[in-house]
């Protein structure tokens, strides 16, 4: 009988997702994912729950991070400039909620992030083959 591996079949899914999703689909599955972790982090700061906040937080700063990393200047112009001083606000206020334990910064951040997801979510309703 053989098992199989949960990290190897998390790849192989996360693999295909990759493969199969349109880059737009992407970025809104990595805000999905940076809001999903920043829940987490607050709620792991009520609960005082010290080493999932922290965990929690370095993930969704990573995710900013790559978001921020596949921003195209050549192309975005004015949005790319806002998008990469927006995201480098992000990650400044995640590791001082992180020091301070500071949910509302966390909920702040999020409440951000949600507002550009809406955005994205927006033109990809108008452009369904983006």
């Amino acid at each position: 009988m053989s098992v199989v591996n949960p990290a190897y079949a998390r790849n192989a899914y996360t693999r295909a997702t990759v493969t199969t999703n349109t880059p737009l689909d992407l970025i809104i599955m990595l805000y999905s994912g940076v809001i999903e972790y920043l829940e987490r982090a607050a709620h792991a700061i009520e609960n005082k729950d010290l080493q999932t906040k922290i965990k929690c937080i370095d993930k969704a700063i990573a995710i900013i991070n790559e978001l921020s990393n596949s921003l195209n200047s050549e192309d975005g112009g004015e949005i790319t400039a806002n998008l990469e001083s927006l995201y480098l606000y992000m990650s400044k206020e995640l590791v001082l909620a992180n020091i301070k334990n500071d949910s509302g910064k966390i909920d702040h951040i999020a409440s951000l992030l949600r507002t550009i997801q809406e955005g994205w979510l927006d033109i990809k309703s108008r452009n369904p083959e983006f």
